[in-house]
């Protein structure tokens, strides 16, 4: 859950619906195939592929990615497994992991255009309150950024 939530952004919507069989894995890394109201391909992070090809190979084809053994496929079921496993007092909360994901796309300069494509979003105003959580850039990289050249590293 971790690795769909922060690797790839998606919701519990999204991942009470993704089988091992929606997960490709290639030369480029990972990709999901989201179904549902939001349909869409999403490039999982590369710092996240791994738990999610352990839990492809391990769970088989055509089952569900996150919880295998799960009999329930409503949009509750996740949050109904996190809160009864056991562990840590800490439970991880999807929307975080999404709203986490999201903002690092947006600190390192994804083109937004992928970014709403990926995320499932419509209007750049569903960015409006991520960004007060964005550092401020230095002045030369903002230069840089709004000059539209490329930059060599050299902040003379």
């Amino acid at each position: 859950m971790l690795a769909i939530g922060a690797g790839a952004g998606l919701a519990s919507e999204d991942i009470v619906r993704l089988k091992t069989d929606d997960v490709t894995i290639d030369s480029l890394g990972i990709l999901l195939q989201v179904t549902g109201r939001r349909t869409r391909l999403v490039p999982v992070l590369a710092a996240w592929e791994q738990p999610i090809i352990d839990a492809t190979v391990a769970n088989g084809p055509g089952l569900p990615l996150f919880g295998a053994q799960r009999t329930s496929f409503n949009n509750n079921a996740i949050s109904a497994l996190v809160g009864r496993s056991s562990g840590s007092r800490i439970k991880p909360s999807l929307q975080r992991l999404r709203i986490t994901w999201i903002l690092h796309h947006l600190a390192i300069g994804t083109p937004v255009s992928h970014l709403m494509r990926a995320a499932g979003i419509e209007s750049l105003a569903a960015f409006d309150r991520y960004l007060r959580y964005l550092p401020d850039p230095d002045e030369n990289e903002f230069r840089i950024a709004l000059r539209g050249t490329h930059h060599t590293g050299d902040k003379s």
